[in-house]
């Protein structure tokens, strides 16, 4: 097991095996959305640019609800990146993954210092990567402040608010339903 806390208040920071590697799983889609909403802020795209699911995009396994859609549905870049956050989607990570592609969300992690994490082909991170990603998307700076409550907004009330909850005390703040 690995963790990683972060006080943000007082800048302390309290971990366990912060450097292992670990199968990264869903954690990365984080990446994707980071890279999505950069891009935005540099101007190379628009979150109301649309996106089309093709049959190549379909991930039935895991998690998500696109899969059950047609082929060919249609939807902008932020409602893609809100489905793939909010219900953990595999289709709509994959629809990103197409347009921004592996090497440039790769490029991303290692713009904000996440070397020990690979994208695509092992999926692995390190606690102390996933901080740098969540770091960057709540730094207004970073990509907007706009952008950036915006992020924060769709990792908030998602589908799966069961897991980290529970078992933190009373006072810790986890946006739930």
């Amino acid at each position: 097991m690995g963790v990683v806390v972060f006080d943000p208040y007082i800048g302390e920071t309290a971990s366990l095996n912060a450097d292992r590697r670990f199968v990264a799983a869903s954690l990365s889609k984080l990446y994707a959305l980071l890279t999505l909403y950069k891009a935005a802020a540099m101007g190379e795209l628009s979150l109301d640019n649309e996106i089309t699911m093709c049959p190549s995009d379909v991930w039935a396994a895991g998690t998500g609800v696109l899969y059950r859609y047609p082929v060919g549905t249609t939807m902008t870049l932020r409602e893609c990146a809100r489905v793939m956050i909010k219900e953990n989607d595999n289709t709509a990570w994959v629809m990103l993954d197409r347009i921004l592609g592996e090497e440039e969300i790769e490029a991303e992690l290692h713009r904000i210092g996440a070397r020990s994490t690979s994208y695509w082909k092992h999926n692995t991170t390190t606690p102390n990567d996933v901080l740098l990603v969540l770091e960057a998307i709540a730094d207004p700076s970073y990509t907007s402040p706009d952008l950036s409550a915006e992020m924060l907004d769709i990792m908030t009330d998602t589908s799966f608010e069961d897991r980290l909850p529970q078992p933190l005390p009373e006072r810790a703040r986890v946006p739930t339903r």
